[in-house]
C-alpha cells in the first residue's frame, strides 16, 4: 500500500508538471490569441492523475468519477487550466482528510519521523498541515472572532489572529515565513529549501502548539 507520505509527494509531483505544462503555452498559428499546450504531455499528465485517483481513492470515489468525466486531454489552455483547478481541489480534499483523522501532535509526529529519513519534502508538507490546523482551532477558542474568518485561508487566519491581540508582529511574520515554506513544498519546490529549513521550521511549529493551544 502507498504510504501517505508517497501521494503528497506523487499529488506536488502532478501539480508541479501541471504548471510545467501551462508555463509553455504556445499561440495558436492560425488563432493567436488563443493558448495551446502540448497535446503528449497533457495526455500522458491526465493518464497519471487518473491513475493516483483510482490508487488513493477507487475508480467508484466522487474524486475519480468527476475527474475521468471532465478530462478530455484538449489541448486549450484554458481547458487545461480547469482539469488542473479540479486536480487541485482533490489535492486539497486529501490534505483535508489528513487533518481530520490525525490530531496536530500526531501529525507533528509524523513531520518528525519523516525529518528522521531525510525526507524533507513530505516533512515540511506535514509539518505546514499541523500549522494550519493549529491556526484554525487556536481562531475558534477566540471569542472576539468570528467562525467565518476562522475558515478563511491561514494566511488570513495568521492576519486575524495578530490583529486580534493573540501574538505579536513577531510571531506573524514567522508564522506567515512557515506557510511560504509550506507552498514551496506543496508545488515540488524542495529545491528552495534545506533539510536544516524544515527542522528549524517543525521545531518552531511545534513551540507555537505548545505556547497557544495547550
Amino acid at each position: 500500500m502507498i504510504s501517505d507520505k508517497k501521494k503528497l509527494q506523487s499529488f506536488a509531483t502532478l501539480e508541479q508538471d501541471a504548471q510545467a505544462i501551462l508555463a509553455d503555452s504556445f499561440s495558436d498559428p492560425e488563432y493567436p490569441n488563443i493558448l495551446l499546450v502540448d497535446g503528449n504531455k497533457v495526455s500522458s499528465w491526465g493518464k497519471n492523475v487518473i491513475k493516483l485517483l483510482e490508487g488513493v481513492f477507487g475508480k467508484d470515489s466522487a474524486q475519480y468519477q468527476t475527474f475521468t468525466q471532465k478530462f478530455r486531454g484538449e489541448i486549450y489552455s484554458n481547458t487545461f487550466k480547469t482539469y488542473l483547478s479540479i486536480f487541485k481541489s482533490i489535492y486539497e480534499q486529501y490534505e483535508n482528510s489528513l487533518i481530520k483523522a490525525s490530531t496536530v501532535e500526531n501529525v507533528l509526529a509524523q513531520a518528525k519521523m519523516l525529518l528522521s529519513t531525510g525526507e524533507k519534502g513530505p516533512a515540511c508538507m506535514m509539518t505546514g498541515v499541523a500549522l494550519e490546523t493549529a491556526l484554525r482551532e487556536l481562531c475558534q477558542r477566540h471569542a472576539n472572532l468570528p467562525a467565518d474568518e476562522c475558515n478563511q485561508g491561514s494566511d488570513q487566519v495568521n492576519l486575524s489572529l495578530y490583529k486580534a491581540g493573540v501574538y505579536g508582529r513577531l510571531t506573524l511574520n514567522q508564522i506567515s515565513s512557515w506557510l511560504e515554506m509550506q507552498k514551496k513544498a506543496s508545488r515540488g519546490a524542495w529545491d528552495e529549501f534545506t533539510p536544516k529549513d524544515v527542522l528549524k521550521m517543525f521545531q518552531g511549529v511545534a513551540r507555537f502548539v505548545a505556547d497557544y493551544l495547550h
